[in-house]
């Protein structure tokens, strides 16, 4: 039962996942008000005590026998982060309209950042608080009302008795009566409630999403995927249900060294999943001399397209076209002429006089925007279901790179491109961005969001 001692108002919802409680203020040791409040007026202060509800448990429980240990505590972290500098925003949102009603009425209040237990000096305060004060939302929660606190390993949680620990407890401070408080409430739930509507890219919302992307039958799925840089560094964290179908097309971006080449790798299979799943095709391309010819009736499932171009052991330019298989079969000069035009390879083909099978070190003749666009007329010749490109366009003109991703969209090939120039999203139907520390931005061109501004 709740504590009436100092109780004033009763938990009341004042928005879709939050209540607030009034209360006079007992002396206790870690709910000194005045000491983080010095500016305050007077010794009449009321304290106003809120809980959010949180999408997902916010009780760090990986300690060995706490019956609920997490698969992976990288992967809680960073939704727990997520959602809590969400679910704080909210609650400043909040703040200010009962701050800014309260002042406007002639009376002080301040909010208190549930992070430090420091004033966030909506007031205007100027003062300094006491040394050592500090305000502690769990003491006050159990204190007030009287609600349970759970020890979760590191730190003590609230945990209350509706939500249990999906619970994000925040207070203020004021000098009004418990009349106007009331009537402050009104005010600034109808903001609160309107931001939680508008508010679609909390851990919440985005974590459940389905995102698809093409038609027809699903190519490649990813649940809930988490995976971890070569370097150690957090990569993804519990990326949403993502499909890519037939026809579909899918962009990565994010800065340097955020983990967008590793993620082609656990496409690939070449770097594990460090949580979640991932089904998809598999690559019916072999590395060796000994490999499978394709001819024009062959099926290929996903072609990859690293970013370090390979040739392949061969030494004409129609083995480098056909690798990673062994040779071309049933294409007849006419067609495979007809590509190296199309992808710009015309002064290639004039060095060689038109001949395919003329010998060269390629590796060392072609430039790196040639290898790029061999690499392209690989992929139309072979015409996989869906091919995987990691900066397959990097040492191109962008008006040529435009051109490329133009007939690979002819051709109705599925593709996931690791990219950084805006020109690539008009390709692609979603855009997946890391932000760096394993948190990520999903959009496709559906949303009324920029589509390219991540890019």
């Amino acid at each position: 039962g709740l504590k009436k001692d100092y109780l004033l108002l009763a938990p009341t919802t004042v928005g879709k996942r939050m209540e607030a409680s009034v209360h006079s203020i007992p002396k206790h040791e870690g709910l000194n008000v005045h000491s983080i409040f010095p500016d305050a007026p007077g010794n009449d202060l009321l304290l106003i005590l809120t809980n959010q509800e949180a999408a997902l448990d916010l009780a760090p429980r990986w300690a060995s026998g706490s019956g609920a240990v997490f698969r992976n505590h990288d992967s809680w972290s960073i939704r727990a982060s997520a959602e809590m500098d969400h679910l704080l925003e909210l609650f400043l949102l909040w703040a200010k309209g009962m701050c800014m009603y309260l002042h406007s009425r002639g009376y002080w209040a301040d909010a208190i950042d549930p992070t430090t237990g420091f004033a966030f000096g909506l007031a205007g305060s100027q003062g300094r608080p006491v040394a050592g004060s500090k305000f502690d939302e769990v003491t006050a929660a159990h204190t007030l009302l009287g609600y349970p606190v759970e020890f979760c390993g590191v730190a003590p949680v609230i945990s209350h008795p509706m939500w249990g620990t999906c619970c994000y407890p925040a207070s203020m401070a004021t000098a009004a009566p418990l009349q106007v408080i009331q009537d402050a409430f009104e005010e600034a739930s109808t903001a609160l409630s309107t931001a939680e509507a508008a508010c679609t890219h909390s851990a919440h919302s985005e974590l459940e999403h389905d995102w698809e992307t093409g038609n027809g039958l699903p190519l490649l799925t990813l649940h809930q995927a988490s995976y971890r840089t070569p370097s150690g560094n957090p990569a993804l964290f519990d990326l949403s249900r993502l499909t890519v179908k037939e026809n579909g097309s899918l962009l990565i971006t994010g800065p340097s060294g955020c983990g967008k080449s590793t993620f082609v790798k656990v496409l690939a299979g070449l770097w594990p999943l460090s949580n979640g799943s991932l089904v998809g095709l598999s690559s019916s391309s072999r590395s060796s001399e000994g490999g499978p010819s394709v001819s024009p009736s062959t099926v290929v499932d996903v072609l990859y397209v690293p970013q370090d171009v390979y040739l392949g052991p061969g030494r004409t330019l129609r083995s480098i076209l056909s690798y990673p298989f062994r040779t071309l079969e049933g294409f007849d000069d006419t067609t495979i002429l007809g590509v190296l035009r199309d992808v710009g390879l015309l002064t290639v083909l004039n060095r060689m006089q038109g001949n395919l099978d003329a010998e060269a070190a390629w590796d060392s003749i072609l430039s790196p925007g040639q290898k790029q666009r061999i690499l392209f007329a690989r992929i139309l010749l072979q015409v996989p279901k869906l091919a995987v490109l990691d900066e397959g366009t990097s040492a191109l003109p962008e008006k040529d790179e435009e051109g490329l991703y133009e007939l690979l969209c002819k051709k109705g090939i599925a593709r996931i491109s690791v990219g950084h120039r805006p020109a690539l999203a008009k390709f692609h139907d979603l855009l997946l961005h890391f932000h760096g520390n394993g948190s990520w931005d999903i959009q496709s061109k559906q949303t009324p969001r920029d589509f390219q501004q991540f890019t």
